[in-house]
């Protein structure tokens, strides 16, 4: 797997948009990092709050970059990781994913790029995935 800051790019053409998958659940992880590398993305995956903030502090800033970040994780939740990811000075977008019946509602009101509930199927990662990146 190649670091967050190794982005795919040619020349003439704007790099690959990079995705970092929090969650704690390595089969959530995996099944986004693969379907999502499927689909072309550049995908770095990150059990906690605390490991998505490391990686993000490596890598550089050029590119579209998303982050994709479960609500409920040991370590540092996500909210408190989506309150130091706010505070940077580029915030990337940044998708909730959460099993929790409140998805929809707790992203429209962090004004956050989207929402996946969990379980949730292929084609609703990639709608979520594709909005704010075709937006950025």
């Amino acid at each position: 797997m190649k670091s967050a800051h190794q982005r795919i790019a040619t020349p003439g053409r704007a790099p690959v948009p990079w995705i970092l998958v929090v969650d704690d659940d390595a089969a959530i992880r995996e099944v986004i990092q693969l379907a999502l590398e499927d689909d072309g993305y550049q995908v770095t995956t990150a059990s906690n709050g605390e490991e998505a903030l490391a990686c993000l502090a490596a890598c550089n800033s050029g590119g579209r970059a998303l982050v994709l970040l479960d609500l409920n994780m040991p370590v540092m939740t996500g909210w408190e990781c989506y309150e130091r990811l706010e505070r940077l000075p580029c915030a990337p977008p940044v998708v909730f994913m959460t099993a929790g019946p409140v998805a929809r509602h707790e992203a429209m009101r962090h004004h956050a790029a989207g929402f996946l509930a969990k379980p949730f199927n292929l084609d609703d990662l990639e709608t979520v995935v594709k909005r704010p990146l075709s937006s950025g």
